[in-house]
């Protein structure tokens, strides 16, 4: 369909008038930002305070000493020579490194580099990423779609606050997000068998965060088959054995210290839970405040509890899916007509529009899951839910109709979680009110309903068929 059938209720236009209107507050604060940095005597660096830690994990690989890059006096020692010496200015605390061992290998040639100069190499690569992901996201929708349509996407992720914390902070997650896109395109890709493959091979990329990779390797192996299975286990093997070989121990170090660093970032009195919009985040911060030290029972039990319910709620939702989409396990809960053979060659691609539909919805679920299913989840990360939000656009959009019911919701749900975010850092760190965790958890669960209600839907009309057909 073209543009017109967009127009006929004014959503898109809503959405232009406030994406301009925010976009042009965003203008003024970043020009006034950096104005003020450009008049300032010092000339201290004041962007790019996570990517210290990976430039001195970057250095000890060069160095040698990747076993060091989790021990936090020789990161920060590091860190600091390197503040000293790049005029950065002063960092609240200096934080250890995170990531598995091949991404620290990753950052090794940067940090031959002087560190304002591989702050801006870096940069540029992340806004590379973005642009790619734009193209790939461009790409979900109709081809017929018009400008006035995808013209959306850039504008609402470029004023995205996850955006400019990832940019401000030069985290990865624009290399994230291009990573997911290009998984989520082949993952959605009607060409043979190879895009199993193909899909899980780049989504092991992304075991660089854990928190990310987990849930899309599970949903591309129900749905793609061993296919996807092996195309991950290859990428995944591979970085693991490159790194046992060209770094010996780093990989131990990682899976030890790691629980013990995380433990030591969160338990600290000024760290800021709403910078995590997840369950625990929402429950530490309300029961426990901002007192540091070990979050008390009453939090990991109220926390262990949601994330168990979102866990059965996740876990249904696919069970649903793959029992309507694979004809051998729909043959076990609804057994073929006789004289009828069930499909063969496994998961079979969607071929009409209510089942591309259906793994549309699910894969939108699942990438609004992942942040409350993870015990750590941070907010810059989730400029990833601009897939599902674009998944969600191209089903309206190729629907023609008014969103009705749930879908009505949804409208309000999402700008409701993006204006929070502007704010959700500065109020939780003077309340005990972390609002984006609930408001994320209210998309899902809208999400998770509309998943479960298309398949559902499509049970039912086949087994009506099926009735049918055997009456006859």
């Amino acid at each position: 369909m073209d543009d017109s059938g967009v127009a006929e209720h004014g959503l898109r236009r809503r959405i232009w008038l406030g994406g301009m209107g925010v976009g042009l507050l965003v203008l003024v604060i970043v020009v006034s930002q950096v104005s003020g940095r450009l008049t300032d005597d010092s000339h201290q660096l004041a962007l790019g305070g996570d990517f210290l830690p990976a430039y001195a994990a970057g250095t000890l690989v060069r160095q040698g000493r990747a076993t060091d890059v989790y021990q936090p006096a020789a990161v920060e020692q590091i860190e600091r020579k390197v503040a000293a010496d790049a005029r950065l200015a002063p960092l609240p605390y200096y934080g250890p490194y995170l990531n598995p061992p091949f991404f620290a290998a990753f950052y090794a040639p940067l940090a031959a580099l002087p560190y304002r100069a591989a702050a801006m190499l870096w940069l540029a690569f992340n806004l590379l990423g973005l642009c790619a992901a734009i193209i790939l996201m461009r790409r979900m929708l109709a081809p017929t779609d018009g400008w006035r349509t995808w013209g959306l996407v850039p504008l609402l992720l470029c004023i995205s606050m996850p955006f400019w914390q990832a940019i401000c902070h030069l985290q990865n997650t624009c290399l994230s997000l291009a990573l997911l896109c290009g998984v989520v395109g082949l993952w959605r890709s009607p060409i043979g068998n190879w895009r199993a493959v193909a899909a899980g091979s780049l989504s092991g990329l992304l075991i660089y965060k854990p928190q990310i990779a987990c849930l899309i390797a599970v949903s591309l192996f129900v749905t793609l088959g061993w296919r996807a299975l092996l195309g991950f286990a290859t990428t995944t093997g591979t970085l693991l054995g490159l790194t046992l070989w060209k770094l010996p121990g780093a990989m131990s170090a990682y899976l030890f210290k790691l629980p013990t660093l995380l433990r030591q970032i969160q338990e600290r009195p000024q760290y800021n839970w709403g910078r995590q919009p997840t369950l625990m985040g929402f429950w530490r911060l309300l029961i426990q405040g901002h007192s540091g030290g070990p979050a008390h029972g009453a939090v990991m039990m109220l926390c262990g509890l949601s994330i168990a319910l979102f866990a059965v709620v996740w876990i249904a939702s696919v069970i649903i899916y793959v029992r309507n989409s694979d004809p051998r396990l729909a043959a076990l809960f609804e057994p073929e007509p006789q004289g009828r053979r069930p499909l063969a060659g496994g998961v079979r691609s969607r071929t009409n529009s209510s089942q591309h539909v259906s793994l549309d919805r699910l894969i939108a679920m699942t990438i609004t899951c992942m942040p409350l299913l993870m015990p750590y989840y941070m907010d810059y990360d989730l400029l990833l839910l601009a897939i599902p939000a674009v998944l969600l656009a191209k089903e309206w959009m190729e629907s023609a109709q008014i969103p009705r019911g749930i879908d009505r919701s949804l409208p309000w749900a999402w700008p409701g979680l993006i204006l929070i975010l502007y704010v959700n850092p500065g109020l939780s760190g003077a309340s005990r009110l972390n609002l984006a965790a609930p408001l994320l958890a209210l998309v899902a669960g809208l999400m998770i309903i509309r998943c479960i209600r298309v398949d559902c839907s499509q049970i039912a009309r086949r087994s009506e068929q099926r009735s049918l057909q055997a009456a006859a």
